[in-house]
């Protein structure tokens, strides 16, 4: 990863043993930056609207009701039709979604987790790996920082704002693997990075070598 000098602030590659400015070896002491936290928190707040959009989709494909449960659900909303085709558009959309929320609480806690989350889970660890590749310095703890403050502010959106059914539990569950996947996947492209960066230096140092 490239690194600084700590005497003139210089920025050098990866496999540099000096700083090429002033010679100097010892690299800058590593720094927090608070605008990548704020630039994943975001990053993640999105990620986590989306995935959990796309999740709340996945689950209604899941439980397309049928005739009867249109039934049983225009009942529960107090809907006087002897059978579907006989009630109103917005009866049979407003019964649709009265029986797709019924099936879905009737589905295995695990599968309704995996369909949900499942999304999500794949978009955080893809977004945090891009992260680290195109930051400057090592950017694992942001990452990971910034997923924890994108979550939290999506949940509130999502179950506040949209009344989603999102349970605390799964907010707290969500706060632990988002932070460790965000810093694995920060961590991994990272590593992109580095190797990419050794890469174009060896070809540098072997140009230079080639033209003496």
């Amino acid at each position: 990863m490239a690194w600084t000098c700590k005497s003139c602030g210089t920025k050098n590659p990866t496999n540099a043993l000096k700083c090429g400015k002033c010679g100097g070896k010892d690299p800058a002491p590593r720094k927090i930056s608070t605008s990548w936290i704020v630039g994943g928190g975001v990053f993640f707040f999105i990620a986590y609207v989306v995935g959990t959009f796309l999740g709340g989709t996945m689950l209604a494909v899941a439980v397309e009701p049928n005739n009867d449960d249109l039934m049983t659900a225009g009942g529960k909303l107090g809907i006087e039709a002897k059978t579907v085709e006989q009630m109103a558009p917005v009866d049979q959309r407003r019964a649709r979604d009265e029986a797709i929320v019924e099936l879905q609480k009737g589905m295995a806690k695990p599968v309704r987790a995996v369909l949900f989350w499942f999304l999500t889970l794949l978009i955080i660890p893809l977004g945090a790996l891009v992260v680290g590749f195109v930051s400057e310095g090592r950017t694992v703890v942001e990452a990971a920082v910034g997923s924890l403050f994108g979550q939290g502010i999506g949940f509130v959106v999502m179950r506040f704002g949209y009344g989603m059914d999102i349970h605390w539990i799964e907010l707290a569950v969500g706060l632990v693997v988002g932070f460790f996947i965000a810093a694995a996947g920060a961590y991994v492209g990272e590593a992109v990075q580095e190797k990419r960066e050794r890469e174009v230096l060896m070809m540098s140092e072997l140009d230079e070598a080639m033209n003496k």
